[in-house]
């Protein structure tokens, strides 16, 4: 493995945009009479037979609309993946779909995902309930119930499942009239989704209540990124398009950030955890052309106020098509995969440096687990590595896994009294 080569510093376009005022990039304030009715729910759900504590519920199932049929979802062979929606995700992503929590890196593999520990990398577990190929996972690093840490997966046969990554134990669940094509979790623990069609799906695993919201997108929603305070939701399309809303209690737009240039897809949305006492939040977007951006975007209650670009972050002036991925890391790092480089760029300061991170060059998978500065990538051959970000990043563990996986540890199931 050869360490990835660094650019002339002369080539690094790094930059603090300070106040914006070199760009054309002042983006006005939607007022709160544009705003878009809530739709009633499209999903087919059905509940499996679990004694987890989350699942004491799950029969009743409630949306936000004429309530939807109920299938059996019992024989998954009843299910046939949808060919046309699964291509149509799959022209969203260039990787395999990872996932990082604070013990456990998880990974797709075919209808599988392998649960990993940190730093040996030996599998824990494979959880094996999708019958279609796994299209994207989430974890929930942001709320934990009963000691537990949650799961949504979702396949190409439109199955979503909410699932224990600890015990194999599966929550509920569910099948989607329409393709979804991302999903996010929420600070109360409840799930975004994003559709195809330009919607956006609530979630709440706990109650098993859903709401449909029509969003101005009419494209695929590529990303998603709910803040902390779960009523400002940054979305990404396929087009380019970069919205930030609020969803309830009906959509409220409150800024469209790339109002002036729409074309090339967000593939990379995170907001950065800021004080109380700034007046804008952080949210870093990484986009298909190679293009990684820092705005600085006012909360919802300062009517008003412009967003802003305040970092560009670059090694080219050239658009990088391909494969490109960005995360946020402690101690305000941002790392990107782009042009078969791993970055971490430091954007504390308005002098913006960067480390080269010694990835494989050749990259399937990337997730990071931010408060522990810890980098995972998934290669050929199923290499899983792991890295320690702090400066200078180093590798931690080195790992093949088999191709063939061994069959998952059987599931014990606890009886609620």
């Amino acid at each position: 493995m050869e360490p990835v080569s660094e650019p002339q510093p002369s080539e690094i376009l790094g930059q603090d945009v300070g106040d914006g005022s070199e760009w054309s990039l002042d983006v006005p304030f939607w007022p709160q009479s544009s705003t878009i009715p809530q739709a009633s729910a499209e999903w087919t759900t059905t509940a499996t037979a679990t004694q987890h504590p989350l699942a004491d519920n799950s029969t009743n199932l409630t949306t936000a609309g004429p309530s939807p049929e109920v299938a059996d979802t019992t024989n998954s062979s009843q299910h046939e993946p949808d060919v046309e929606a699964d291509q149509a995700i799959q022209n969203l992503n260039f990787f395999t779909p990872c996932a990082a929590t604070a013990t456990m890196f998880l990974y797709a593999q075919g209808s599988s995902i392998v649960c990993t520990y940190h730093n040996t990398l030996t599998i824990s577990r494979t959880f094996s309930g999708h019958i279609g190929e796994v299209q994207f996972l989430a974890v929930n690093n942001k709320t934990r119930f009963d000691g537990g840490c949650l799961v949504v997966s979702y396949d190409s046969g439109k199955t979503v499942i909410v699932w224990d990554f600890i015990s194999g134990v599966e929550i509920i669940r569910y099948i989607s009239q329409e393709p979804l094509s991302c999903a996010a979790w929420m600070r109360d623990g409840s799930i975004v989704f994003g559709t195809t069609q330009g919607s956006i799906i609530l979630f709440e695993p706990k109650t098993s209540k859903q709401t449909s919201i029509t969003t101005p997108a009419q494209t695929a929603i590529t990303h998603l990124a709910p803040l902390v305070d779960c009523r400002t939701f940054a979305i990404g399309c396929q087009n380019g398009t970069l919205l930030i809303a609020l969803l309830q209690p009906q959509f409220t737009l409150l800024h469209d950030l790339a109002a002036s240039k729409r074309s090339s897809p967000i593939t990379g949305l995170a907001w950065h955890v800021t004080h109380p006492n700034e007046e804008g939040e952080k949210l870093a977007v990484q986009t298909g052309d190679g293009r990684l951006q820092v705005w600085s975007v006012p909360k919802w209650h300062h009517f008003g106020d412009p967003a802003r670009v305040i970092r560009l972050l670059r090694l080219t002036k050239d658009p990088v098509a391909g494969p490109n991925w960005m995360g946020w890391s402690r101690n305000g790092r941002i790392i990107q995969y782009s042009n078969s480089q791993t970055l971490s760029w430091d954007v504390r300061t308005k002098h913006v440096t960067y480390d080269s991170i010694p990835t494989l060059e050749h990259v399937r998978g990337l997730a990071v687990y931010g408060p522990g500065a810890t980098l995972f990538t998934l290669g050929p051959n199923n290499t899983v590595q792991q890295f320690d970000l702090s400066s200078p990043s180093v590798m931690v563990s080195n790992r093949r896994h088999p191709v063939n996986l061994p069959p998952p540890p059987p599931v014990s199931e606890e009886t609620n009294n």
